[in-house]
């Protein structure tokens, strides 16, 4: 043991030869001085003095976490003299130490604050109110990516109708006019209803639904795209026959595509104007290609629009 006096009240103090070199804080005063380099003559223990700790010799820097450990420890109480004599100080932690320990503590607390709050913020899909008596599916979440529409035409009505020429005519834009109808339905949402029908080649009705409007959920939609994927394009089609299946169930609006616009004329309008006498539904025409006098003529005297479209068009839309 290496003994000294304190250099302010006098006090001895008793600290392990390890510590030699290395400051401590006198127990009494708390002043703080350095431990002599070599070993003092000690005195005797007090009577019933017990050693609490002995530090073995080791080379410095050697040995394991474990001694280190211990020598903090041993330095909190090295020898107990006497109720009048004071136990020499410990050895001072390095501040590196405190500064790791007070990271390690933080970044602790940060990640069991941020769980809590993770905890107590569970997302609650909102669900979609649907009319009593409707056929929309009740956990229907199918909600629009953009306002409903047909390219720049506005759909607001509540129950829309796509009426697409097949004809050979369209044998080149029937696929695109076709993805461009479900993009449309898709943007319509579930609280309103549509329906796809092409015009009649010979080959009889044709579309989805084959009864009445349905609300335009994702999975009727989806439903609609697998049944009418193998539609294809011939012969000599005639809007007419499915104008006035469409015009019996009332919709709002109703959407004529065809790649012949350019050959409809005046009479095929005053057909159209027939068969909807007595109906306030608009209908919106769309001439992919060139279009003709009679598109506008149909759209203008039914509150509809009249545009006129490229396949690249219809593509881009329903690729959105």
């Amino acid at each position: 043991m290496i003994s000294l006096n304190c250099a302010k009240c006098q006090t001895r103090l008793d600290v392990d030869d390890a510590f030699a070199g290395s400051a401590c804080r006198c127990s009494n005063c708390g002043t703080i001085q350095t431990v002599p380099g070599r070993k003092r003559a000690t005195a005797p223990a007090a009577a019933g003095s017990k050693t609490l700790y002995s530090n073995e010799a080791r080379v410095a820097g050697s040995g394991t976490g474990l001694n280190a450990l211990a020598d903090v420890v041993a330095s909190s109480g090295l020898q107990n003299h006497s109720a009048s004599k004071p136990r020499a100080v410990e050895k001072a932690v390095p501040l590196s130490w405190v500064i790791g320990i007070g990271v390690v503590a933080g970044v602790v607390i940060l990640g069991l604050i941020v769980l809590v709050l993770n905890s107590g913020s569970a997302k609650h899909q909102q669900a979609v109110v649907v009319p009593l008596g409707s056929n929309a599916p009740a956990n229907s979440t199918a909600k629009p990516d953009i306002a409903p529409r047909f390219l720049d035409i506005e759909l607001n009505e509540p129950v829309v109708i796509y009426l697409i020429d097949r004809g050979s005519s369209a044998r080149d834009s029937l696929g695109r006019a076709t993805a461009a109808a479900l993009a449309s339905a898709r943007t319509l949402g579930s609280d309103r209803k549509f329906q796809i029908l092409f015009w009649d080649n010979g080959q009889g009705d044709a579309g989805f639904p084959s009864g009445a409007p349905i609300y335009a959920t994702a999975q009727s939609v989806n439903s609609a795209e697998r049944a009418i994927e193998g539609i294809t394009a011939f012969g000599r089609s005639d809007a007419l026959p499915p104008l006035r299946k469409a015009l019996a169930a009332k919709p709002g609006a109703i959407v004529l595509i065809t790649a012949k616009g350019w050959e409809l004329d005046d009479a095929f309008a005053k057909a159209v104007e027939a068969a909807r006498s007595g109906s306030t539904t608009k209908i919106h025409t769309i001439a992919v290609g060139q279009g003709g006098d009679a598109l506008q003529s149909i759209a203008a005297k039914t509150n509809g629009s009249s545009i006129s479209v490229t396949p690249g068009e219809l593509k881009e839309f329903a690729e959105r």
